[in-house]
């Protein structure tokens, strides 16, 4: 009896244990894949497909793919709305909520931006960053060229200059102020305390606390990183071939996936594109 008692323990152990892991939605090959969080607890999910770039949204109720427009250069979410820009640049459009109904609020553009309430975009002659005012059409320079620009949900915008030496946070109209040295990439947190950055030169990965404007070390190089909405870090190997999720601590990571090409994180949610077969998967804890 103690022997069955045992072994139905370690059978109960073993398979909760075994609920955490990856779930596949789509089966590939999944081009771009945008995420936008829905507070308070939703996750609502995009992705194009990689023959056709139709961009597609995600049902998790009946757990189908639906349609909702044709192909762009590049999408991006705010925790409003999906927007787009047009294959040949010369308009950025926002999706209605309706199958293929979308709404131009913006002309020519050589790159969006988003996150949180702002939807950002650049001059394609110029350079210079442009804020939508939420309203077709209506913009208002914020500031000048970057290599890179990341939106928080707490209304913070980062960016990173044209020769990425320097780490810049907008606080008002054309007003910049530097916060950080040389970055070879940023990443947008979702909380109002934080940005990360990795070093140019080892690529090893920082965190930006804005309370005390001190930038502490807490990881090694990756290929890429992704934050969710709820101060939740996670970061893929050089090689592609471990995902990890960041404890809190300075160097202590922990594995919670194999391989992957991509990583991308909202909500409470993390997805993974596999490598080669670029399939989609949902990380389940």
């Amino acid at each position: 009896m103690k022997k069955l008692i045992y072994i139905l323990c370690l059978f109960l152990i073993l398979t909760s244990g075994a609920q955490a892991g990856w779930e596949k939605l789509w089966d590939g090959p999944v081009g771009t894949v945008v995420v936008r969080y829905d507070p308070p607890d939703k996750t609502v999910l995009f992705a194009t497909r990689q023959d056709t770039g139709d961009i597609y949204r995600y049902n998790p109720d009946n757990r189908y793919w639906e349609k909702v427009g044709g192909p762009g250069k590049m999408f991006i979410a705010t925790r409003e709305a999906l927007y787009g820009l047009s294959p040949d640049s010369q308009g950025v459009w926002m999706f209605t909520g309706k199958a293929d109904k979308w709404t131009q609020v913006g002309g020519a553009s050589s790159a969006i931006y988003g996150g949180g309430l702002y939807l950002l975009a650049t001059n394609p002659d110029t350079g210079d960053l442009y804020k939508y005012d939420g309203t077709p059409m209506k913009w208002h320079k914020i500031g000048g060229p970057g290599k890179d620009f990341v939106v928080t949900n707490s209304r913070l915008i980062f960016g990173l200059s044209p020769d990425a030496n320097g780490v810049w946070q907008y606080n008002s109209d054309l007003n910049w102020k530097q916060i950080g040295g040389p970055a070879r990439e940023i990443y947008s947190p979702t909380v109002a305390t934080g940005l990360y950055a990795t070093n140019p030169d080892t690529g090893d990965i920082y965190s930006y606390d804005l309370l005390s404007q001190k930038w502490t070390r807490i990881g090694g190089p990756g290929k890429m990183f992704a934050a969710d909405d709820w101060n939740n870090l996670y970061g893929l190997s050089n090689d592609g071939s471990i995902v990890w999720k960041y404890m809190g601590v300075p160097d202590d990571w922990e594995q919670i996936g194999g391989p992957a090409g991509e990583i991308y994180a909202a909500g409470k949610d993390l997805y993974i594109v596999s490598p080669h077969t670029r399939m989609l998967y949902h990380y389940v804890p």
